[in-house]
């Protein structure tokens, strides 16, 4: 439900959901929803510019994944954190974050969180004008996503590639 409000753009709903969810999951002692939700909570605050919060409940997030092994889990909470560390400009943790992402990814096969992570590296170095080496993430997240038929997400990181080389 909290998922669903935060797309509508209802962020007070979706805390409260979150909240509520957090709550049945800690008292039932759901590891995996503890973890999911307080994901969530960290994409919403994310989007509210709430950073310190974001942050706060990815690191919960990530602690409880890597505690019960849920490599995948932590994999997708190393990208909201290196999203948030680079909406911060705190550089060195983003590319860290992604770096790690995509270590994951690589180890589970799942090629759609390693371009994901590659995409997020790209504008690490792209915000650092670190041209050279931003185009060559784009342009290998390009070359994933277009395997995968994610024309979307090829597109947007052709134009990334485009941009970073003519610059």
């Amino acid at each position: 439900l909290g998922d669903l409000y935060r797309l509508q753009s209802k962020y007070s709903e979706a805390e409260e959901a979150f909240v509520q969810a957090q709550q049945i999951f800690t008292r039932t002692g759901n590891d995996q929803g503890q973890a999911n939700v307080l994901h969530g909570l960290g994409d919403l605050y994310y989007l509210q510019s709430k950073y310190s919060e974001a942050e706060e409940s990815f690191v919960q997030a990530r602690q409880i994944f890597t505690r019960i092994g849920s490599d995948q889990g932590r994999a997708n909470v190393l990208q909201g954190l290196g999203h948030l560390y680079r909406s911060q400009t705190n550089y060195s943790e983003a590319e860290e974050s992604f770096v790690q992402a995509q270590q994951i990814s690589i180890h589970l096969g799942h090629d759609l969180g390693r371009a994901n992570a590659l995409r997020g590296l790209g504008h690490v170095h792209r915000a650092q004008g670190r041209n050279v080496k931003s185009a060559a993430f784009f342009a290998a997240a390009r070359d994933l996503y277009a395997q995968l038929g994610r024309l979307v997400d090829q597109k947007d990181a052709s134009r990334w590639l485009a941009t970073v080389s003519s610059e």
